[in-house]
């Protein structure tokens, strides 16, 4: 009976350190830090992006001893598990996200370690498809958080659930007060539960919101536009230069505009 206490024991042992050491694979690449953005870019695979988590407790201290601000790209080795990307939130627009178990080597980017040659002198065609690396940063912080609802919304239509975009609708309707041209709109969101009614009003309220953004664009940062190849476009604004089609929840069904703040193309 003893034997078989201590041999359960051991395995048990055995099983939670197993569980706890959990080894990563080990990732090189770049990555940015910043208010609303955690990301890596693997040096294998330099068109991903993922969005960090930090595991080890000490990546925010490291990053600050390296980089001289927010925002900075810089090189880093790692022991990480990487993940597909949730449905919501900002890791939805990644390709994916990565669990840091361990940081092996970071330090400031150099014509040496920089396996991405664009990050050291990017060039205006790249920053048109590239994602921005700093969140947008709106001068009106009342905007600034309903943008951020708005992508709750966007991102929950993107994934087609419809009982996540009902509960976006709600606290973006919530966030609408200051802005009149938006309640109706944010008002009839928040009252349905069907998906595609829900896509139809998404349509509607960007009609009224990207004006609203024309106006009044963000002083940092990126808000990228994008139109459904359809007979009648319909319009949608993101973070990030890539297709997440909010109206069919395809990647391939869109194209991209402009970026709001920068030449005006004329698209209402």
């Amino acid at each position: 009976m003893y034997k078989l206490s201590g041999f359960l024991l051991l395995t048990l042992s055995l099983l939670s350190c197993k569980q706890q050491m959990e080894p990563g694979q080990i990732y090189r690449g770049i990555l940015i830090l910043g208010s609303e953005v955690s990301d890596f870019r693997d040096c294998e695979a330099a068109d991903l992006k993922y969005w960090v988590i930090d595991e080890t407790g000490s990546l925010d201290e490291a990053y600050s001893q390296v980089a001289q601000e927010e925002y900075e790209a810089v090189y880093v080795e790692i022991e990480a598990i990487r993940e597909a990307a949730p449905a919501l939130g900002y890791a939805g627009e990644r390709d994916g996200q990565m669990r840091i178990k361990k940081i092996s080597r970071i330090e400031k980017l150099n014509r040496e370690n920089d396996c991405m040659p664009l990050t050291l002198n990017q060039s205006d065609s790249m920053l048109l498809v590239a994602p921005s690396s700093t969140y947008p940063v709106f001068a009106d912080s009342g905007l600034a958080g309903l943008y951020e609802r708005y992508l709750d919304l966007k991102g929950a239509l993107v994934a087609g659930d419809e009982t996540m975009a009902n509960k976006s609708a709600r606290a973006l309707h919530a966030i609408a007060s200051k802005y009149p041209v938006m309640q109706p709109f944010s008002q009839r969101l928040s009252e349905t539960n069907d998906l595609g009614q829900q896509r139809s009003l998404f349509a509607e309220l960007n009609a009224v919101f990207i004006p609203l953004l024309r106006k009044r664009p963000p002083l940092a940062g990126k808000v990228f536009l994008f139109a459904s190849k359809e007979a009648v476009p319909r319009y949608w604004l993101a973070s990030e230069a890539r297709i997440n089609n909010p109206y069919d929840g395809s990647k391939e069904n869109a194209e991209f505009v402009e970026i709001l703040g920068q030449k005006d193309t004329g698209v209402e």
